[in-house]
């Protein structure tokens, strides 16, 4: 659990530990260290757009294994994001009537993965410049999404409604 400055981790993550990689404790770490950015010093209302900090905290996470352990970061694909998010019923938005896996899928697996397509779209110059502008701009603010889209826009010439019709209307998949 993340707070302003502070993480807690649970007991179990490191009685899970076995000095490897490849385990909860090392995954979780980089997600919630990543709040310190993506809610702790850029807001956002987590109740209404919650993707605004999870998506961002669960790419953030990925991020890291790409940088410092390029070894593992198809692992965390697969653990983190890969194929569970596809059983949401909807896509990066929360709805009251959800599950814990209904919120986890959509939230944090889907949110991870239109980052991924987003930084694909953008390109890794302009969605690495986008970040930096994005938490220079809205730091010790509450941002919504129509914030984080105005400054996406302004570092790609990119046809964006596509992303955003896949992963920000409500649907029902199969």
């Amino acid at each position: 659990m993340e707070f302003s400055g502070l993480t807690f981790l649970g007991s179990t993550f490191y009685d899970q530990y076995d000095g490897t990689t490849r385990v909860g404790l090392v995954s979780l770490t980089a997600h919630e260290v990543s709040h310190q950015w993506f809610y702790g010093l850029v807001g956002n209302d987590q109740v209404s757009e919650p993707w605004l900090d999870e998506a961002l905290a669960q790419y953030s996470s990925y991020l890291y294994y790409e940088r410092y352990l390029p070894g593992d970061k198809e692992w965390w694909w697969t653990l983190r994001s890969g194929s569970m998010h596809r059983r949401a019923r909807s896509t990066c938005s929360y709805t009251s009537s959800a599950t814990n896996r209904d919120y986890m899928n959509s939230i944090y697996r889907r949110g991870a993965e239109f980052v991924q397509d987003l930084r694909e779209t953008m390109g890794d110059p302009a969605f690495l410049a986008f970040l930096k502008e994005y938490v220079r701009r809205y730091a010790y603010q509450l941002a919504k999404s129509r914030d984080f889209f105005t400054v996406v826009q302004e570092f790609t010439t990119a046809d964006l409604m596509p992303l955003q019709e896949t992963y920000f209307r409500q649907r029902t998949l199969p």
